[in-house]
């Protein structure tokens, strides 16, 4: 079963579903492209050690974004799948967890940075604690950003 293009395109105007990964997946394309130009100007512009530390904070904050991105997903599903009084319970129950969980990840990354700074020969904990900031941010914001997409608005 073959479909065209244009096919695919008068589906996603009626589907609301398709049209969302569609768009996802067109934006997931974009960010791979521009992945491509980003290591090599940041090769270039960096010497190779702070090119490493670059790489390390951005393969670890991809790791635990990654990790955390279930629960979102996990929102979504339970928002989308109850009424809207049922889902704001939800949503707001997940969110003050999700809050406790990012004052507990911050608290352990305040602790493990020193260490981790020495052992992966950083220049300086500054990066660590960056990252530490992203995630719980992060952390917060999921359940929000699943309760949105749950409901659709």
């Amino acid at each position: 079963m073959r479909v065209s293009f244009f096919q695919l395109a008068a589906q996603a105007k009626s589907n609301k579903l398709l049209r969302q990964n569609l768009i996802f997946f067109i934006g997931s394309i974009g960010v791979a492209g521009l992945n491509y130009l980003f290591y090599p100007t940041v090769g270039r512009i960096l010497h190779p050690k702070d090119f490493g530390e670059v790489q390390v904070v951005l393969a670890l904050s991809m790791h635990a974004l990654a990790i955390f991105s279930i629960v979102r997903l996990i929102v979504v599903r339970e928002v989308a799948n109850a009424d809207a009084e049922g889902s704001a319970v939800l949503a707001n129950r997940v969110r003050q967890f999700m809050r406790q969980i990012s004052v507990i990840v911050a608290l352990i990354g305040l602790l493990v940075s020193p260490f981790l700074a020495r052992s992966l020969q950083y220049s300086s904990i500054v990066p660590l604690l960056l990252l530490i900031l992203l995630v719980v941010l992060a952390i917060i914001r999921l359940p929000v950003d699943g309760y949105l997409r749950g409901r659709q608005l």
